[in-house]
């Protein structure tokens, strides 16, 4: 069985919901075999932290917010694929997360990137026709009784 699913958005973080709700129904579907629902969970994190970068530090101010989710699962692997027109930038050039050596000062955010890069297999980035394209896969072991 495969599965493939386009959400296609032109507003700001009133639509996250939407999205988070949109992969959730296509990941319960997915038969992850290692604690499924951490796995989930974690996956929804991510694309909501992709999402959230693209839409509060992509686009500027007076911009319209045209973002793209496609989902697509091939029994084999999950596959989230991320588009958008705000200026261009590499998400996979970012390696550090934030530094927490002080507790009195550790910030808010920051961990979105890395958070993706601990959750799925592979994250990879380009840019064509003047969209950013992020694209991360989860790999699905079979999982025999349940397939």
């Amino acid at each position: 069985m495969s599965t493939q699913v386009l959400l296609q958005s032109r507003g700001g973080a009133e639509h996250l919901q939407l999205f988070w709700q949109t992969a959730e129904t296509v990941l319960e579907r997915i038969p992850f075999p290692e604690d499924p629902v951490q796995t989930r969970f974690n996956i929804l994190v991510s694309i909501q932290e992709a999402l959230s970068n693209i839409l509060r530090h992509g686009y500027g101010r007076g911009q319209e917010p045209r973002v793209e989710l496609r989902l697509s699962w091939d029994g084999q692997s999950f596959v989230i694929e991320l588009r958008d027109h705000a200026p261009r930038f590499d998400p996979t050039a970012v390696w550090s997360l934030p530094d927490t050596s002080d507790p009195m000062a550790i910030p808010e955010g920051g961990y979105g990137i890395g958070l993706m890069r601990e959750v799925v297999d592979e994250l990879e980035y380009r840019y064509e026709n003047g969209q950013n394209i992020l694209v991360l896969t989860k790999a699905v072991a079979r999982v025999e009784s349940e397939v």
